[in-house]
């Protein structure tokens, strides 16, 4: 049975950026928050989420010292 979140860290419409990892690669990808994004959060809840482009960068570059 599907597990359901009653809080999400956006609400629909909103939009978010992740950070994809690929064959040595970072980059940041911005999406458009909806019930997908629900069901990957609900998924992963772990999996770390940004307001802005600006954040992203910012960890990117914190954390690939």
């Amino acid at each position: 049975m599907k597990k359901e979140r009653e809080e999400y860290p956006f609400k629909e419409g909103d939009e978010y950026w992740t950070i994809k990892e690929s064959l040595g690669s970072v980059s940041g990808i911005s999406s458009c928050w909806d019930d997908v994004s629900e069901e990957m959060y609900n998924d992963n809840p772990s999996q770390l989420y940004f307001k802005t482009r600006d954040e992203v960068i910012y960890h990117i570059l914190k954390t690939n010292k």
